[in-house]
Parts: structure tokens; C-alpha cells; sequence
């Protein structure tokens, strides 16, 4: 009989079928296959898709949808307001209680359940991983303006004091990247006493899964090259200054530019009004795909783009790992580990600063073919080092020393 049980505690990834980001479901997927038990808590809300989702069985997982809000912004006050909600059901459901788990696993950026921890650590005397992918509520805090800033900063005085014991009581911690782990620890210096590994937010792109699969939505002429912008249409990703930098694109460009972003948020109008304001052809809000549709988009894209505000509480864009997994050369800005890696393997360009006209720049210089190929070659050689599979494998090689 399998005793090696882990409870994997995760409410923001996608379900099977689902937009989103698939970090949980390739862990538990390794996890189940090499024996061990998963219990998945999840919430009934879609953090991705923005909806409700329909009780579903898994086969390699027991998956507990528990009740969750609706809320629009990723760094507003109802998905605040869920994250304390979230785990107030957590104890009511006797029935998983009942087996005890070896190590419970904390993924993502969940505030308010150190006092949860802390009681399931007594009551089970299991380890305690800890995963926070970004720094938040730092983001909701550095996005917001005038009384409602200073509102934000008083409310989180208690889930920073929350992380605070969240990683205290944690055994073990996985970082997403260097950058993250060396400002954890300069926040908190009992975490370098404490072991760690770093896993990339690499997501799964498998163009296999579509090749039979047949839309009408994107249809690719000879003459065109595709740009593709994904991401949540809110107050961390920048599409605005993509959008006003394309009227100083080079005319020259021989073959047309057609930029598709995907996703969709409070902003599009917003985005919608730049279009229109600006006379803007051939760009393509198309709202949430479906995952075969933004397989599909991304393999018929030339290339990515990725720019987020300076002051957006993203430490390691997950989009980008979606280009880099895709063999997709990248424009992007900020100075994030994954510009280090456009930058020194020479797959794309990194913009430092908020100048359309360097935008524009990099834009014309990407739909020169004989560029658009060197950076293509590059991003292929390296797209290997950072799949899915192997940052995996990290997590999970280092969860099966614990047991």
C-alpha cells in the first residue's frame, strides 16, 4: 500500500483543459507517477479564465475544488479578499483529514494561511515546503495611487506578517529564480539556514497535441509575420506602450506585421482606445483562448513580446518561458533573470528603458528575416535547457529526499 501522500496546496494554476499556467499539473503528474498520493486543493474559481469551473475527478490526483470568489484584478482587493476566504473551508472537509500526509506542499502567492500551516504542521508533524512565486502584496501596493495606496499598505501589515511565519514555519523552499530567492533572504535571513532549490516557471508546449487540430481564428498569408503578446489584459503587463510605439515602426518592412494579444482583463478598452486613437491595422485583441488555439498561435507567430510596468510584482515572466518553450525569438523589457537570458545567448531584444522609439526599433529590426533567423537559431538551442520536464524534475528530485 502507498503511504507517501502530499498534500499540494495551489488555487491560481489551470485545470486539465484550461487556459492558464500547468506548473501544478506537471508536478502531480511526476509525483503520481512515481507512487506517490496527491491531494490537490484548488477552488472552484478559474484565476486564469476569470469563471467558475464545473467539479471535476482527476486520475492521478484527489482534487478538492474549494468555494472561491469572483474577482477581475489579479492585485485587487477581491482576490485579497479570496485568499482569506479560500481557507476558511479548509478543516471543514473531514474526510481528507483523516490521512496524514508526509509533506504539504505550498504553491503561489497564498496569504493568510500560516495559521493553517501551522496547525496541519502540529496536528500531522509533516514537512512544510514553501513556494511563492512572486513578492505580493508588494504589487497590488506599488500599482495603486492615492488613498487607496495607503489603504493597501495598512492591510498588509498582516499578510506580510503572514508570509512572515508562512516561510518560519516552512521546512524546505523552492524560488523561481535567483533574483527572488537573494531578495527573500534579504528579507527574511533565516531562509539561507534553510534548504532550497531554484525551478523556473517553465510551462508545457507541445505542438503534437495539435496536429490535427483545425481553426479558422488564425490563417497565416506568406507576406505576414506574426507577433504575439500574451497575458492578462491588467495592471502588470504593458501592452499600452507596444501599442503606441507602432506608429514609429519602419514602413520598410517588407512583409506586414500583425500583432495578436492574447487575454483579456479591465483594460481593453483601455487598449481598444489606443487602436482606434492611434489608427492602428492589423492588431488583434482575441480575448482567452482555448489551449489549442494559443498552441496554435504560438506556432504560427514569428515571434513573442513581453513588457510589463516598472512597478508590476513579476519576478519571472511566465510568458517569456512560453515563447523560449515555443522556439519563439523574444522583444521584452525589464531587468528580470529571463532578460539575462535573451541577452547573453543573443535570442531576442531587451529594452531597459519606457522609449517607444527603442520599441519601435527592436520591432523593425525583428521583421528583418535575416535577424528574425539568427535569433530564431539561438532561442532553438537553449529552448532545451528550460522545458518543463526539467524544471520538473528539479522540484520533484528534490521533494523524494524528504521522504
Amino acid at each position: 500500500m502507498n503511504n507517501k501522500t502530499i498534500w499540494y496546496l495551489n488555487p491560481w494554476d489551470a485545470l486539465p483543459n484550461e487556459i492558464g499556467f500547468d506548473r501544478s499539473l506537471s508536478i502531480i503528474n511526476k509525483l503520481s507517477r512515481n507512487n506517490f498520493n496527491v491531494v490537490w486543493w484548488n477552488t472552484s474559481f478559474s484565476h486564469a479564465e476569470k469563471k467558475f469551473r464545473k467539479k471535476i475527478t482527476l486520475d492521478n490526483c484527489e482534487l478538492i475544488l474549494l468555494p472561491g470568489i469572483q474577482y477581475k484584478s489579479n492585485t485587487g482587493i477581491k482576490r485579497l479578499i479570496s485568499s482569506v476566504l479560500l481557507f476558511s473551508f479548509f478543516f471543514q472537509i473531514k474526510s481528507v483529514l483523516k490521512t496524514k500526509p508526509q509533506i504539504i506542499y505550498l504553491s503561489g502567492p497564498i496569504l493568510f494561511v500560516s495559521l493553517y500551516v501551522f496547525l496541519l504542521k502540529l496536528f500531522f508533524n509533516v514537512k512544510v515546503v514553501c513556494e511563492l512565486r512572486d513578492l505580493w502584496p508588494e504589487g497590488s501596493i506599488n500599482q495603486a495611487n492615492g488613498m487607496k495606496k495607503y489603504f493597501f499598505k495598512l492591510i498588509s501589515v498582516i499578510p506580510y506578517f503572514s508570509r512572515y511565519l508562512l516561510f518560519k514555519f516552512s521546512d524546505n523552499n523552492v524560488f523561481i529564480n535567483q533574483k527572488f530567492k537573494s531578495h527573500a533572504e534579504k528579507l527574511y535571513s533565516f531562509l539561507k539556514q534553510k534548504p532550497s532549490v531554484i525551478s523556473l516557471p517553465s510551462p508545457i508546449i507541445d505542438f503534437g497535441k495539435i496536429k490535427n487540430y483545425c481553426s479558422t481564428k488564425f490563417k497565416k498569408n506568406k507576406n505576414e509575420i506574426w507577433a504575439i503578446f500574451s497575458g492578462t489584459l491588467g495592471d502588470s503587463h504593458n501592452q499600452e506602450i507596444v501599442l503606441n510605439s507602432l506608429k514609429y515602426v519602419n514602413n520598410s518592412i517588407k512583409k506586414k506585421l500583425i500583432i495578436f494579444i492574447s487575454g483579456d482583463g479591465h483594460n481593453r478598452n483601455k487598449l481598444l482606445n489606443i487602436i482606434n486613437r492611434n489608427k492602428l491595422q492589423n492588431i488583434f485583441l482575441t480575448g482567452y483562448l482555448s489551449h489549442n488555439d494559443y498552441l496554435l498561435l504560438l506556432e504560427k507567430s514569428d515571434f513573442g513580446l513581453s513588457f510589463y510596468h516598472s512597478h508590476s510584482p513579476v519576478s519571472f515572466p511566465t510568458k517569456v518561458m512560453d515563447y523560449i518553450n515555443a522556439e519563439l525569438p523574444i522583444i521584452m523589457s525589464g531587468s528580470f533573470d529571463a532578460s539575462r537570458v535573451i541577452e547573453e545567448n543573443n535570442c531576442g531584444i531587451v529594452i531597459r528603458s519606457d522609449s517607444e522609439n527603442e520599441i519601435a526599433k527592436a520591432i523593425s529590426e525583428m521583421c528583418n528575416s535575416e535577424k528574425l533567423s539568427i535569433y530564431t537559431n539561438n532561442i532553438k538551442k537553449i529552448s532545451k535547457n528550460y522545458s518543463s520536464e526539467s524544471q520538473i524534475d528539479i522540484i520533484c528530485d528534490f521533494l523524494y529526499k524528504l521522504i
